[in-house]
């Protein structure tokens, strides 16, 4: 909240979360809608995020993405809008989309489909108010950004030597980034010989849930999504510099939810069963890295704040 003369404290952000809501009839959307712009205007919320809980947008025929964005056109971080697309690959510093500035990332309104995001939204916020500088990451930001103006100008993006040596900068760091404890100044590099390139487009599976567990995944650009079959509706989003199947993987068990590609492309980087068996009969110390990883992970997702209230992060992906 901010300190109003003479007045209770206002609201900075207000994040309205949608994701048990079931079905929504037109007269309640055109008052949700008219309840942002009360938000906005008459009580002077900085920041409102709508948070939609699908992927598909919210459960109406009223189009009340583009009535809660501020501008349709670069308001809306759904995946189905223009701006879900190749900068999904810079997730790892800003959860804005294409168009977006960093001024309008943090006023107005916003719609999400994951309530992780607009946490992450609305924790920056409140964190640009106080200090901006505290966000900037140049190494990262100037890392994903080369990456994404490269790619989208090469003429053969997946076999251009530059890139790949690019993508490997990436790895590197990524991993680094994740794993608990301090790597050896080779050990990365060594591990990135391991991993073979994989490219996902937009609604392709990368695995199917209760498939086998045969491989651990760093994703280096574009967005993934998981599903929990037989659910009503469970995602999670998968964005730049994480792993997923390491769980399964290390504990030799089936996949316990479907993993998607959500934006338009996405690559990674995998690494076999087999080459992991392989790696820890032969270099131990380098294989425990994987173990450390996946147990940092699976403490994460059982302190994850999330829990308390939806409790959708028990399952690891």
């Amino acid at each position: 909240t901010k300190d109003t003369p003479n007045a209770d404290p206002a609201p900075i952000v207000v994040i309205v979360d949608f994701s048990l809501v079931l079905g929504i009839d037109s007269s309640a959307a055109q008052a949700i809608s008219k309840l942002k712009d009360a938000m906005l205007t008459k009580y002077q919320v900085e920041v409102c995020i709508f948070v939609t809980g699908s992927s598909e947008g919210f459960p109406t025929e009223f189009k009340l993405s583009d009535q809660l964005s501020s501008s349709p056109t670069t308001g809306s971080n759904l995946p189905g809008a223009l701006e879900q697309v190749e900068e999904d690959a810079a997730l790892t510093f800003s959860s804005v989309g294409v168009g977006v500035s960093k001024r309008d990332k943090f006023t107005g309104s916003h719609v999400y489909f994951s309530l992780d995001e607009a946490l992450i939204l609305a924790e920056d916020a409140l964190i640009s108010r106080k200090d901006p500088t505290l966000l900037s990451n140049a190494d990262e930001m100037s890392m994903s950004t080369r990456f994404l103006s490269h790619y989208e100008a090469s003429n053969d993006p997946h076999h251009d030597p530059a890139l790949m040596e690019e993508e490997k900068e990436m790895f590197v760091h990524y991993l680094r980034n994740i794993c608990p404890i301090h790597m050896a100044e080779s050990d990365p590099e060594y591990l990135f010989s391991l991993f073979e390139r994989e490219v996902y487009k937009q609604g392709d599976y990368v695995w199917k849930q209760h498939s086998a567990s045969d491989s651990v995944k760093l994703l280096i650009f574009g967005m993934l999504i998981a599903e929990l079959e037989n659910e009503a509706g469970t995602t999670e989003t998968i964005s730049t510099g994480n792993t997923i199947g390491e769980t399964g993987l290390v504990n030799n068990e089936p996949r316990m939810s479907s993993v998607r590609c959500l934006s338009r492309e996405a690559i990674a980087y995998s690494m076999s069963r087999h080459v992991f068996e392989t790696l820890i009969v032969e270099h131990p110390r380098i294989a425990r890295y994987i173990d450390l990883i996946c147990i940092n992970y699976l403490q994460n997702r059982v302190l994850d704040p999330i829990n308390r209230i939806f409790e959708t992060r028990c399952l690891p992906i």
